[in-house]
């Protein structure tokens, strides 16, 4: 049975202290006490409420506040994964896992041969779902809409894909011809019948697609060409596209990730460290496979909607 560690990060300054002989210190010492705290032990346990089974183990990371040494916060990452002493860890979650760049995830994974959650497989089973929810929403005829998918060469990117082609008869992916696409394309087709368009230049066409769905990382189009009425999904770990849109076209509909509820039976030994009813994608992928039924919440932009309250500021 595999198991994860949660990488709990909690920032200490002098407005934290409530006492003791750490508030007495100026604030530069502090802050260079806390740098140097690495974590010692496990803090907390995750158990299955069943079977007291454990599911998964808690570290805490301490940091100051205006924590800029990156690489130490690594460090400590690092150290406390090595505290657990557990065969079966298969999955890492961080906290404050968008503070890290993929190069730095990629230091941590090549490291321990273990994945760091990010949500990005869970989003991609979910996203059609819940594209449909929002089209039914708008009263919006998906099947005679023209959808366009920019993704990568994974079984994620093939799931995905058949999804969509199963409901809707314009399908364009953005991609070079290769063994994959080719693959995928006649898959597609044996499948369902429906032929799909793949293009590798797109940009003077981007009016003509209502849906847009992006699973590739640090992919950027001319956001200028998008109607205002497309709904977006993106996809990709880095986002890169939505903060993109966020920056410039602020209006436009693009979801860069999901809330969704705790899955049922999954308790904490330590109360302040339990998970809280609604999480965040990537907390959700360690405790178990997408299920549709937890959907709770949209995000655009740094804001949790409900898809009614969201429809009532974006797509009007």
């Amino acid at each position: 049975m595999s198991k994860f560690i949660y990488i709990i990060t909690s920032e200490i300054s002098k407005k934290t202290i409530d006492k003791g002989i750490l508030k007495l210190l100026p604030e530069w010492i502090l802050i260079k006490i806390v740098d140097n705290m690495y974590p010692k032990k496990v803090i907390s346990k995750y158990f299955n409420e069943q079977d007291e089974e454990i599911k998964g183990y808690g570290i805490e990371i301490f940091v100051p506040p205006k924590n800029n040494d990156k690489q130490k916060y690594i460090d400590k990452i690092i150290k406390g994964i090595e505290l657990v002493k557990d065969e079966q860890i298969s999955i890492i979650c961080i906290d404050r896992l968008k503070s890290l760049q993929n190069e730095e995830i990629l230091q941590i994974e090549q490291k321990y041969n273990i994945e760091i959650s990010n949500g990005k497989k869970n989003n991609m089973k979910m996203a059609w779902d819940i594209i449909n929810r929002i089209c039914n929403y708008k009263n919006i005829n998906i099947k005679e809409k023209e959808i366009l998918f920019i993704g990568d060469e994974t079984k994620e990117t093939r799931d995905l894909v058949l999804d969509i082609a199963k409901d809707v008869k314009y399908l364009t992916i953005l991609a070079k011809e290769n063994e994959f696409i080719q693959n995928l394309t006649n898959e597609i087709f044996n499948n369902t019948g429906l032929s799909i368009h793949v293009v590798e230049k797109i940009e003077d066409k981007l009016k003509k697609y209502r849906i847009i769905i992006n699973s590739k990382d640090d992919y950027v189009m001319n956001i200028n060409n998008i109607t205002k009425k497309t709904i977006i999904f993106d996809l990709g770990i880095t986002k890169t596209l939505s903060k993109k849109i966020r920056k410039e076209r602020k209006s436009l509909f693009v979801v860069n990730d999901l809330i969704l509820k705790k899955p049922n039976g999954l308790v904490c030994d330590i109360e302040t460290f339990q998970f809280d009813n609604e999480i965040e994608s990537y907390i959700y992928e360690i405790l178990g496979e997408a299920n549709k039924e937890d959907f709770r919440k949209i995000v655009i932009g740094n804001k949790a909607y409900t898809i009614k309250d969201a429809l009532k500021v974006f797509l009007k």
